[in-house]
């Protein structure tokens, strides 16, 4: 809930008119635990690695920021320690300024407990509304509260503005309406400023205010015990039955994140597939006796299932807002390239290069959808690029006629080549039991060299 926004101090006049006459509290130690909590947690966080000038996101999160997906699965003690999390020392800074500008007066206002209570109200309330608004956005800082402290002045002064004395009430009110209008100009202005939590912040303190405002005639202790407790219990509850009634959001950087991991595991047990039929073949030197069977197995039985859950899982996931359209996409892009892999198997099996071919141009669809979400996509692996030259080669009899492209998308490239005065290619491989020599004669291979 970052907030740069310049306080409307309260003078010394509006301090001396009111204070004792309520509550007769003449210190603001809560005030000063407050900011002594923010920055603790701030400390241990720089501490702990978080940068002191610009947090990443990962770390507010791993800190009790408010971001929808975990919150909304159950983590719903964000609402409070988000308004201890910081985004860097400036907006720490900012916000203890102009908590000590106000808080030290409202809390002689209220009286400690009752200026904790609404404090704390304030800041779950910044937050829920908060994660109403944007739940797919970080959010984290104390301004949500801070602002209630002042929405807390505005409710004692709808109860009690004709009980002080003289100017009193009306000098006191420009405080949290000029604060108000001030900070929501700043925040229009700035995008990185969090309106919602601090309106949400704002409108709580407000109502909890006007629910623990006391009389300018002294009451017992005890009353005002029984009513700060009552006052929290009735704010828990709503915040709860708010929060109950939200709907659950899904992470999407996490889902990107699950995505990216696959592919690379998809690529990662094909290519070691391909490249254990292509040692089977350096060493038995017939291309015949790769079993093309096996090469489909991996596409259909490791490869294809946990890359179409996954994309099934995308489809069914909450996403807010623009996030829903991104996974769109990226759920299109899967497809693609699911499709590309089936047709890939089913090229092999079939022995049918016109179904490589289609591979082909599956990929290259899954690819622009990539860049349209400014992705690369990862190393295609598991496509055409290398099963064309085994759904055209895989049972032939022999080697002898494959192209030169067909050689080295089966066997990759040769230790050593060699060209003869007499147009002859020779293609060298290394392998456990020798070296493979393949002539080429006008592009085409053979076993043998002819004479």
């Amino acid at each position: 809930m970052f907030n740069d926004g310049t306080p409307a101090e309260t003078s010394n006049e509006d301090v001396q008119a009111v204070p004792l006459l309520v509550v007769g509290v003449t210190r603001a130690w809560i005030t000063r635990l407050l900011i002594a909590a923010n920055v603790a947690v701030f400390i241990v966080m720089s501490a702990r690695g978080v940068s002191t000038i610009s947090p990443s996101p990962d770390a507010l999160v791993r800190w009790g920021a408010m971001y929808g997906p975990p919150a909304t699965h159950g983590q719903w003690w964000r609402v409070i320690t988000a308004v201890f999390v910081h985004v860097g020392i400036i907006h720490l800074a900012m916000n203890m300024y102009v908590l000590v500008a106000g808080g030290g007066f409202v809390e002689r206002l209220f009286g400690h407990l009752n200026f904790f209570v609404m404090y704390m109200l304030a800041g779950i309330g910044g937050s829920i509304t908060s994660l109403a608004v944007h739940p797919g956005t970080v959010s984290a800082g104390a301004s949500g509260a801070i602002f209630g402290i002042y929405g807390g002045l505005l409710g004692f002064l709808f109860w009690n503005r004709h009980s002080l004395p003289g100017d009193a009430a009306a000098s006191l009110l420009k405080t949290p309406i000029a604060f108000l209008g001030v900070n929501i100009l700043y925040s229009v202005a700035h995008q990185n400023v969090d309106l919602a939590a601090h309106l949400g912040g704002f409108v709580t303190g407000a109502a909890a205010g006007a629910a623990l405002a006391a009389p300018v005639v002294a009451s017992h202790p005890s009353s005002r015990i029984v009513r700060a407790i009552v006052v929290a219990a009735v704010g828990v509850a709503i915040a709860a039955a708010v929060s109950a009634s939200m709907p659950r959001i899904d992470d999407l950087l996490a889902e990107l994140r699950r995505v990216e991991a696959l592919e690379t595991d998809s690529i990662r047990i094909y290519g070691d597939a391909l490249r254990k039929f292509r040692i089977d073949a350096l060493r038995k030197f017939r291309i015949e006796q790769i079993d093309a069977d096996q090469v489909v197995q991996v596409i259909e039985r490791d490869v294809l299932p946990p890359w179409n859950r996954e994309r099934e899982r995308l489809l069914t996931a909450r996403f807010p807002g623009a996030q829903h359209a991104i996974a769109q996409k990226i759920a299109a892009y899967m497809a693609r390239r699911g499709d590309a892999w089936k047709l890939v198997a089913e090229g092999i099996h079939q022995n049918d290069e016109e179904l490589i071919k289609e591979a082909d141009k599956k990929e290259a669809e899954a690819a622009a959808i990539a860049k349209e979400f400014g992705a690369a996509p990862s190393k295609r692996g598991p496509t055409a690029t290398f099963a064309a030259g085994d759904a055209r080669a895989v049972k032939t009899p022999s080697i002898e006629g494959l192209s030169e492209q067909q050689i080295t998308a089966l066997l990759g490239q040769p230790s050593l080549t060699s060209r003869a005065g007499d147009g002859v290619t020779t293609w060298y491989y290394d392998t456990q039991d020798g070296t493979l020599k393949i002539f080429f004669y006008d592009g085409r291979a053979s076993l043998k060299r002819q004479r």
